[in-house]
């Protein structure tokens, strides 16, 4: 009885239901022949019913429209408050859509887990504040700033996404801040560091989907448990580990390293300039200091080799030093290049940082005013 009244409501709408139906069939057809640039209207509606539209020539560092919402707890991520939630758009990265270049001044950061600023919320982290702080351009383009930043990627991993994601965004300024995960790759797993090689490097680590290979790592945007699995242990066991260790570990020499990182860095204002994209490089700010209090010192814990040993703060100093004065030396042989020391320029405290390198809301906010105020002073078209 009831199958019959369906077909009976099928025939009374029978053009309704044709309509529907070529419609239906005309955007799928569409979808195939033309592979999707997301506009703004999608991606509202594919977060809001979580399904994912894919262009499939693009490279993605994330999975697009991924997102989280984190309550961090302020007494471990010391100057994080209230909810934060931590969202993908459309074309693979943290920020707001692009959209028309010639109405749009864009803006590409490309880092680690400072970048990424997983624990703060979409709109405090200093890549977006910079967007909020410059506004627009002195022609009318609005400023978007596309944020790719994702931790534990190395140099060698930005030569892959300058190369490729340069074509997917078209940005006009790349920011790089850089240095500490090169450092801590040597520091952590010591002999077994070896020397870049581009044409052999495996970079499916880079990505999360590559053009005709798909989804390669979606293991990657699992952010609600990657923390504690890709370290192993939380961060409140790291720093209980560090606090009770009594094995103090010297630094592995570090010349070989620091020649790498100079030749990657090198190889990025190469791919900028076959890419007609301005490069900003910003050295790496941290905690560290001489007579830390007890409470700051209680905050770190990078400072191991994930084999239940240590360095001592100095030797960190000291490391850290030699790869930001090695940044410092490549912008000096590169006039072209803009470059910004930001490491003298942030306080050395809890009322920046929450651990020995990531930013707090307060550290965010201060790193954003002074990005933004370089290149307000120091590219045309602005203020």
């Amino acid at each position: 009885m009831q199958e019959k009244r369906f077909y009976r409501w099928i025939y009374r709408n029978k053009t309704v239901v044709i309509v529907v139906f070529v419609l239906v069939i005309g955007f799928v057809l569409i979808k195939l022949v033309n592979p999707p640039v997301v506009t703004r209207d999608e991606d509202y509606y594919a977060q809001m019913f979580n399904f994912s539209v894919i262009n499939e020539d693009f490279y993605y560092v994330w999975q697009p429209y991924f997102n989280q919402i984190y309550l961090p707890d302020s007494s471990v991520i010391y100057g994080v408050e209230g909810e934060s939630r931590f969202t993908i758009n459309g074309l693979g990265y943290r920020g707001s859509l692009i959209d028309n270049k010639e109405e749009e001044f864009r803006i590409l950061t490309i880092g680690g887990s400072v970048t990424e600023s997983l624990y703060l919320d979409d709109f405090e982290t200093w890549p977006y504040l910079i967007m909020d702080k410059l506004g627009m351009t002195e022609d009318g383009r609005e400023v978007i700033v596309m944020n790719v930043g994702q931790s534990r990627h190395t140099t060698r991993d930005y030569i892959f996404e300058m190369k490729h994601l340069t074509e997917s965004y078209d940005p006009n300024l790349v920011i790089f801040l850089i240095g500490a995960n090169d450092m801590m790759l040597k520091m952590s797993i010591r002999e077994a560091w070896r020397p870049f090689d581009e044409d052999s490097y495996d970079y499916n680590r880079t990505f999360y989907y590559i053009p005709g290979e798909g989804e390669l790592l979606p293991w990657k945007s699992n952010l609600k448990t990657r923390w504690p699995v890709a370290l192993g242990k939380s961060l409140v066991e790291m720093r209980l580990e560090r606090k009770n260790s009594e094995s103090i570990i010297y630094p592995p020499e570090l010349d070989i390293v620091l020649s790498d990182y100079e030749k990657n860095l090198n190889r990025l204002i190469e791919i900028s300039k076959e890419k007609n994209v301005s490069v900003l490089f910003v050295t790496q700010p941290y905690l560290w200091k001489k007579g830390m209090s007890e409470v700051e010192d209680s905050a770190l814990w990078i400072s191991t080799d994930f084999n239940g040993r240590f360095y001592s703060t100095e030797s960190m100093i000291e490391s850290m030093d030699k790869f930001n004065s090695k940044m410092l030396d490549v912008c000096s042989e590169n006039p072209d290049v803009y470059c910004l020391d930001l490491e003298k320029e942030v306080e050395k405290s809890l009322g920046f940082f929450y651990d020995d390198l990531h930013l707090n809301e307060r550290g965010s906010e201060f790193v954003a005013e002074q990005i933004a105020g370089y290149i307000g002073e120091n590219f045309l078209g602005f203020w």
